[in-house]
């Protein structure tokens, strides 16, 4: 075979080599998971708070009446407006001439009970002055009749150790065989046993004027202490005078046919009494002050009110206003007792904006600062263990040369948006090439091939 078709051959062989490894290496990188790819850089993470709401009335009274009176007419119903005097319901006029007649009964069987307290009171005063007299009496005489036993047994005392000195000084000089010094010894015996008996007595005398003093004292003590007051006679004046009260109030809303006015221009939000029922203890009527300004009342929840406090400033658009925002500040936060960690957040309205049950949205903008290394909420991953990290795209040695992979790289999340991500730098910096999208799924250290 000459070498020129050889030199042929093998051209053609390296062609159809060629042409096959471009082919393979085209569906390999065909096969390949393609990846959009973007820089961290600096920025802010702001946070947008939206929240529904409605609006309520800027100050609430109450109108109270007497209660335990029987309804006879309503003339109002929550929503209408009312002007001060006007007439909200009447009361039946012979219930109140009922009330009243019982009422009149009740006072003159407490004036009876008082009269009574006051007698039993004077009475009582007066034994407590005749316990005082005789107190101080008994402890006078008992003072007089222990010391007058004292002094007897002091009497006593003396004279038999008199006694038993001058037996004493009598003692026969014989010795103690003697028939003489045995009836000497005889009588000093007795002397000293009568002595001893008489030193016992006074003692005795002693603490007995003192025991009597002791209980003299307290007992007078006792009988000098003021009486505790009685509660019962200043509780039936209170009674009494309770009774006059609302025998009073019963006859003015006598006089006004049973009418119950507004005090003041309002709007009617609740009603808490119905015909032919009696009136209710506490409010009968709960209406808007019509000159306090309306209020506009949010829900917060926890990650809301993380980024809303009191003093900022935002945008609310009530419903049927064609979409024209009004600007707001939140005056106050107020937590909800029935979900702890929620908030409501309440603003004024400007006047002439809004009525009551308006419903409407609350929006504002919270920004953070400026953080160093922010990335796409998009190249941020979290793990089963709830750590968080982002796939780098890097270059590495392979069997076919240096080719891009995925690389995962842990990262600490300092704040984030539905957006951007604020993460701590170090890990990642403005070179890195972060993984934004994928074609398909990938693993840690996979090829990867840059979107074109």
């Amino acid at each position: 075979m000459s070498r020129k078709k050889v030199l042929q051959g093998f051209g053609i062989f390296m062609g159809v080599m060629l042409f096959c490894t471009l082919i393979s290496r085209g569906i390999y990188a065909a096969a390949l998971p393609q990846v959009t790819l973007e820089h961290p850089k600096q920025g802010a993470v702001s946070h947008k708070v939206k929240a529904d709401g409605n609006v309520r009335q800027g100050r609430e009274l109450a109108l109270c009446t007497e209660a335990g009176v029987r309804v006879a007419q309503v003339l109002v119903e929550p929503g209408d407006r009312v002007t001060e005097g006007e007439t909200l319901f009447l009361l039946d006029t012979d219930h109140i001439r009922e009330q009243m007649a019982q009422n009149e009964r009740e006072i003159n069987q407490q004036r009876l009970e008082l009269a009574t307290l006051q007698h039993n009171t004077q009475l009582a005063a007066e034994e407590k002055n005749r316990e005082m007299i005789r107190a101080g009496e008994d402890y006078v005489q008992a003072q007089k009749d222990a010391r007058l036993l004292l002094k007897r047994a002091e009497e006593d005392e003396s004279w038999a150790r008199q006694e038993l000195l001058q037996i004493e000084e009598k003692m026969p000089q014989t010795g103690t065989d003697d028939p003489e010094y045995e009836m000497w010894r005889q009588e000093w015996k007795a002397a000293y046993q009568e002595a001893q008996a008489a030193r016992r007595a006074l003692e005795d005398a002693q603490n007995h004027l003192q025991e009597v003093q002791q209980e003299a004292d307290r007992t007078l003590e006792d009988a000098l202490t003021q009486e505790m007051t009685d509660a019962s006679l200043g509780g039936s004046r209170m009674k009494l005078d309770a009774l006059y009260e609302k025998q009073g109030r019963l006859q003015s809303l006598l006089d006004g046919q049973g009418a119950v006015c507004a005090q003041q221009d309002g709007i009617i939000t609740g009603l808490f009494i119905r015909v032919g029922q009696d009136t209710p203890e506490g409010g009968a009527v709960l209406y808007a002050d019509a000159s306090a300004p309306l209020s506009f009342c949010v829900a917060l929840d926890p990650e809301q009110k993380k980024y809303v406090e009191p003093g900022m400033e935002g945008k609310l658009t009530l419903t049927g206003t064609n979409g024209r925002p009004v600007e707001v500040t939140v005056d106050y936060l107020t937590e909800m007792e029935s979900v702890p960690g929620s908030y409501t957040g309440t603003m004024t309205l400007p006047e002439g904006i809004g009525r009551i049950g308006q419903t409407g949205t609350f929006e504002t903008t919270v920004q953070s600062e400026v953080y160093g290394c922010c990335i796409p909420v998009a190249a941020l991953h979290q793990d089963e263990n709830q750590n968080w990290f982002c796939y780098v795209y890097e270059e590495r040695a392979t069997m076919l040369g240096r080719e891009p992979v995925a690389e995962k790289r842990v990262v600490t999340v300092l704040d984030k948006n539905e957006r951007l991500a604020a993460i701590e730098p170090g890990v990642v910096d403005e070179d890195t090439l972060l993984i934004t999208e994928s074609t398909k799924e990938f693993r840690p250290g996979d090829v990867v091939r840059k979107k074109e």
